[in-house]
C-alpha cells in the first residue's frame, strides 16, 4: 500500500465527489422520471450499488498507480463469511419478534400485504401458492437472494470498505473512521430515501434514521472487513442483509419502519447491544488492523 505521504491530497475527495455525483444523478434522474419502485426503477438502483465501487476503481488508477494492494480483494479468513450470512438473519428475528411483542407490529402468517401488492398487478396467489411461500420466501432470502444481492453490493463495499475505511482508519483511527464512513454512507442514500426507499411514511426522519443505521453498520461491516481481512465478508453482510430485511418484512403488517423492524428505532437498538456484545467480546487487534490491508 502506497505510503500516506505519497497519495494525493484529492484522491479522498474525488472518491467522493464521483460516488455521490453518480449516484445522485441516477436517483435523481431515471429512478425519479420512472417512478420508484417501478422494475426500470429497481434496475437502475441496482446500477447506483455499483457507483462507490466504480469511484475507487478510477481513483486508485489516477491518483495510487492501480494499486489495489489495501481494497481486501482476497478470500480471508473463511469463519467470517458464516458471520457475515448469518448476523443478519439473528437480528432481524430478535428485532421483528421484539416489534410483534411490544405491539409496534403484527405477526402476518398470510402474507397479506405481499398477497395485496400481488394484486394490484393482477398476480392471484392460490391458497396452494401462499402455502408454498411461507417456506421458500425464507429459503429463497437465506440462499440465492443473499448471494445475488452480494454481487451488488460488492460495488458498495469496494468503495466503501476497500477504499474510504482504509483512508481515513489510516488517518482517524479506526474507531473514528467507522464513524465516519458510516455517516458518509448514510448520507449518500439520502435521495432515494427522499423517494420513498425503507422509511415511506417519514421520508425526511428517514434520512436520519438511515444515517444512524448505517453508523451502526458502518461498525460491523468494518470489524467484518479487519477481522477476515477481505472486502468480500462485508459484501456478503451486505447482501444478505438487503434479502433477510426484505424477505422478512412480509411476514409483518401494520407497522411503521421508523419504529419497527431492523430499520426502526427497535431494530437499531437491538444492534447497538450486539455491537456492544461483539466489540467486548471480540475486540479488534492491532495485528488485525495492521494485516487487513496487505496483500494475500
Amino acid at each position: 500500500m502506497p505510503a500516506p505521504s505519497d497519495r494525493s491530497r484529492w484522491a479522498v475527495p474525488t472518491f467522493l465527489l464521483l460516488s455521490f455525483g453518480l449516484a445522485w444523478a441516477i436517483e435523481l434522474g431515471p429512478v425519479r422520471r420512472l417512478g420508484y419502485g417501478t422494475l426500470a426503477g429497481t434496475l437502475f438502483l441496482a446500477v447506483v450499488m455499483l457507483t462507490p465501487g466504480l469511484a475507487a476503481f478510477v481513483v486508485r488508477h489516477l491518483f495510487e498507480g492501480g494499486d489495489f494492494s489495501d481494497a481486501g480483494l482476497r478470500w480471508g479468513q473463511g469463519r467470517y463469511y458464516l458471520w457475515a450470512w448469518l448476523t443478519p438473519l439473528g437480528w432481524l428475528l430478535v428485532a421483528n419478534a421484539l416489534s410483534v411483542a411490544v405491539g409496534l407490529a403484527v405477526w402476518d402468517p398470510n402474507l397479506s400485504e405481499l398477497v395485496a401488492q400481488l394484486r394490484q398487478h393482477n398476480v392471484q396467489l392460490t391458497p396452494e401458492k401462499l402455502a408454498q411461500g411461507r417456506w421458500l420466501i425464507p429459503l429463497a432470502v437465506l440462499t440465492w437472494g443473499s448471494f445475488i444481492n452480494s454481487f451488488f453490493a460488492f460495488g458498495e463495499e469496494l468503495g466503501w470498505r476497500g477504499y474510504l475505511q482504509m483512508r481515513w482508519q489510516e488517518r482517524f483511527g479506526v474507531s473514528r473512521g467507522f464513524l465516519l464512513v458510516g455517516l458518509v454512507w448514510g448520507l449518500w442514500h439520502a435521495p432515494v430515501i427522499l423517494l420513498g426507499h425503507n422509511y415511506p411514511k417519514h421520508p425526511r426522519l428517514g434520512v436520519l434514521l438511515m444515517v444512524g443505521f448505517c453508523i451502526l453498520l458502518s461498525f460491523f461491516f468494518g470489524w467484518l472487513r479487519l477481522r477476515s481481512g477481505s472486502v468480500f465478508v462485508p459484501s456478503l453482510a451486505h447482501g444478505a442483509l438487503n434479502a433477510q430485511v426484505a424477505g422478512g418484512a412480509v411476514f409483518l403488517k401494520n407497522y411503521d419502519t421508523t419504529i419497527a423492524t431492523p430499520l426502526g428505532v427497535v431494530g437499531m437498538a437491538v444492534f447497538a447491544v450486539f455491537l456492544f456484545v461483539l466489540w467486548r467480546w471480540l475486540p479488534l487487534s492491532p495485528a488485525a488492523e495492521s494485516s487487513a490491508g496487505k496483500r494475500w
